[in-house]
């Protein structure tokens, strides 16, 4: 993050990432998110993704973005059934924490009245 006088620049750089199947040892995918190694991309050694935003810091009272730049580098990304349900799985049962913290904190609200 860099901050002048009236704007703020915020920078994210991922170089590399890679996602590993770890579900079982047969695997039909061993490797389920990789960035795709080019030509170009091994030579110029360029980041993966990067994410730049400049902020106006001129408004005190809202949020102005100048401008937002994305860039991505081609991925390798394989799915299959069993992880969709492994992941669906995930979901549903954050989804159920998240309910039951919910009626507790409700739970909690009413007792104090």
């Amino acid at each position: 993050m860099m901050e002048k006088q009236h704007k703020r620049n915020y920078e994210l750089k991922i170089r590399y990432i890679n996602i590993d199947n770890n579900l079982n040892h047969n695997t039909i995918y061993p490797v389920l998110f990789t960035p795709l190694k080019e030509k170009k991309t091994v030579e110029k050694a360029r980041p993966f993704f990067i994410c730049l935003i400049e902020q106006n810091l001129k408004s005190k009272k809202i949020t102005e973005i100048n401008y937002f730049r994305m860039a991505i580098e081609p991925i390798s990304f394989k799915l299959y059934d069993e992880i969709i349900t492994k992941i669906y799985d995930m979901q549903k049962e954050l989804n159920t924490q998240n309910e039951k913290e919910i009626k507790v904190d409700l739970c909690e609200i009413f007792r104090s009245y």
